[in-house]
Order: C-alpha cells, then structure tokens, then sequence
C-alpha cells in the first residue's frame, strides 16, 4: 500500500476531484486529486525540486503539473481535506478533473496570499479561490467577516487598512451593534478586529457577483454617517455589507431563528 506515513491519514482512498493537503512544518501544500494515486497541482519548474507553499516563492514562476501522490508527499503525511464543502458547493467531479488537466504545463506567477497552491486547488474544486495560510489582506470592495462569540460581525474593505460597516450608534463601541439604532462609519481594521481576528469571507461569491470595487466604495462612502433602525433578522451587520458588495442584501446567520 505504498508509505504507512503518507497514507495513514487517509480514511479511505481519494477520489477524483477531492482536495489533498500534505502536512509540513510550516506550510500545507495542496492540489486536487485525479484519481486514487495522481493529482494535479502548483509546483516549481525544475524537476526534482521540493516546492511547497512558502513566502520564499512570492513572485516566482511555477508550473501546473500531474504527478503521483506518493512522490509529492516524499513520506510525509497527507489527507483528504474537502474543508469548504461546508460553505461552498464543490463542482462535479468530471468538471474539476477536466478543469485540472486542462491547465497542465501552464505557467503562473505565485502570489503568497493571492495566488498559491492553495488558491489553484481551491479554485479547481470550488470555481473560487481560498486560502487560509497566509494573514488576508482584503481589497476595496472585499467582505470581511470578523469572528465574535455568538455571532459574526461584517464589514467592506475601503481599503487594505480600514473598513465600513455598521455599528452601535453608542461612542466608544466599535462591536456590531446591537440596539435599535445603529451608524455607518468608517475604521481601522485592527479596531474592529477583537487580537486582530478577521478574515476575507467569499461565502456568497459562487451565486452572487459582485459588484464593481469602485462603486462599491462610493456606495459605501456615500453611507458613512448615516444613522438606520437596526433589525437582528431583517436589517443587521451582515445585511448592511452584503447589500454594498452585491447590490441585494443577504444573512444566513439568524435564519434558524425567523424559522422558530
């Protein structure tokens, strides 16, 4: 059955088009799997070479390859890892095996946080590009979602450093806003962000397109100031953002509870 350190974290063997993710010490590499012992993935041009995710390949060409599991794993550890098929509606097989060794020899310049082999599996298998290794950066016009204890708080990039969104109308508090009233305002990232937790959510990006980053920020700049009756169901945080990114608002996160 080939290495027992590569394979004992498979369950049961991969089957075309799900995500592998090989372990290291710093890093996961990824790639999607074409069949029980081959997969297609980003990795570097010279042959022989081990080409994991790392900030040293920032800007350098890589190539799209096929190559056996056992021989990019090298006796390290992988796993199936379809870690998204929570979120996102992973495309059918056939279509991401064709997508995959379609792209073969194909050249692409990496980009540690927008254009790795995160990225290039993660797109094959979801139609978007993931990726969870490196710190995120958002965009003008990105949704960012920051994590809170009993719910989550949303935001549009302005850019790299500040976002808009909608808070409590209360100085002082930066948290979602919780009351009747609430304002647009316009923050730095790190104060919104409680120990600087947040990260570019693209939940909605495979049934929605977004609307263009430049009318997204006047929209939202246009807003900043504004007071609006705050509604947990019909009109909160997430409303407010996803309303500016995709010109209709949308919130799955207190469904459950219009549904009691």
């Amino acid at each position: 059955m080939g290495q027992a350190s590569s394979l004992s974290m498979l369950q049961e063997p991969p089957k075309p088009g799900d995500l592998i993710e090989f372990l290291g010490p710093r890093y996961k590499h990824y790639g999607i799997a074409i069949d029980e012992e081959s997969l297609v993935h980003l990795t570097c041009l010279d042959v022989g070479d081990r080409c994991h995710h790392s900030p040293s390949l920032h800007g350098k060409k890589l190539v799209v390859k096929f190559e056996s599991i056992a021989a990019v794993a090298r006796n390290g550890q992988y796993r199936i890892n379809n870690k998204h098929d929570k979120i996102y509606q992973a495309r059918p097989p056939k279509q991401i095996v064709r997508a995959a060794l379609d792209r073969l020899g194909e050249e692409v310049t990496y980009h540690r946080r927008r254009n790795n082999c995160e990225h290039f599996a993660t797109r094959l298998r979801y139609g978007i590009a993931l990726g969870e290794q490196e710190e995120q950066v958002p965009e003008p016009g990105d949704l960012v979602e920051f994590p809170r204890h009993l719910y989550n708080h949303y935001g549009v990039a302005v850019d790299n450093e500040h976002v808009v969104h909608l808070t409590s109308a209360n100085p002082g508090n930066s948290a979602s806003a919780a009351g009747p009233k609430a304002v647009v305002q316009i923050d730095r990232l790190s104060d919104v962000a409680w120990n600087h937790n947040y990260r570019v959510s693209k939940k909605y990006d495979q049934k929605r397109m977004p609307r263009d980053p430049d009318e997204i920020l006047q929209d939202a700049k246009a807003k900043v100031g504004q007071k609006v009756n705050y509604n947990l169901l019909n009109w909160n945080c997430e409303h407010f953002a996803t309303g500016l990114r995709y010109g209709n608002p949308e919130s799955k996160q207190f469904s459950s509870l219009q549904q009691v």
